[in-house]
């Protein structure tokens, strides 16, 4: 939450600096403390606001850009939470999924504690199909999901792992490996609304034979198909 809410790292991009001037998008895109989303009247709640930035600790992943987007959802966070964590639902925000399961559950109780807490974790695969690489683009990744300490919402934190061979097809002839190098939903209630949150993501990716400058705009074509 510290890195998606430093706002000197991000720099905005298409039409955000527009939407930022005068809407109250300002108030609520950087709050980084506690408690509900306090929506001002003028918010135009279909915009989608995008941000492009570089981590800089100079270790792995710091080459790639990362992308910040934020938007207001029409659904409460915890119902979209539980869409995020349906495998089955993975096409109705990512239209060019193939398909994603579970290989692992390590704990599915948000309100017993486990190994990692009180949370839904859990390893999945996925397959995607785009028309900039020829073969299907396989994700393994660990998905970590749990309750905000003031209860006004929920984090999402992704990341890809490697579980052998035996359970991935690596490089294969039909597939190739991306990578999530680290990926971060927060999802916020909006006050006076129980169907509506605010939704903040990060992705900082590394796809397979694409150059940068094309990964970035990806990403942020990904971004706002995500909150449309």
């Amino acid at each position: 939450i510290k890195s998606m809410m430093d706002q000197s790292m991000w720099k905005d991009e298409q039409k955000t600096s527009r939407l930022l001037k005068g809407s109250g998008w300002e108030d609520i895109c950087w709050k980084d403390g506690g408690g509900s989303i306090h929506l001002p009247k003028n918010i135009p709640e279909e915009e989608v606001l995008v941000w492009s930035g570089n981590f800089a600790h100079g270790l792995y992943g710091s080459d790639m850009t990362a992308v910040r987007s934020a938007g207001i959802v029409n659904m409460s966070p915890k119902a979209l939470m539980e869409l995020l964590f349906d495998n089955s639902r993975n096409k109705v925000y990512n239209k060019f999924s193939a398909g994603r399961e579970d290989l692992m559950v390590l704990h599915d109780n948000l309100d017993e504690e486990g190994p990692f807490g009180k949370s839904r974790t859990k390893v999945v695969r996925t397959e995607t199909q785009t028309p900039l690489v020829k073969r299907n683009v396989q994700l393994v990744t660990l998905m970590h999901a749990k309750a905000l300490d003031d209860d006004s919402g929920y984090l999402i934190v992704s990341r890809a792992v490697t579980q052998g061979s035996e359970k991935c097809v690596l490089d294969s002839i039909d597939y190739v490996r991306s990578e999530i190098i680290m990926g971060a939903n927060l999802l916020r209630r909006v006050d006076g609304g129980s169907d509506k949150c605010l939704m903040i993501n990060v992705n900082h990716l590394r796809p397979p034979m694409i150059p940068q400058w094309m990964a970035k705009k990806i990403g942020i074509i990904g971004c706002s198909y995500l909150l449309h």
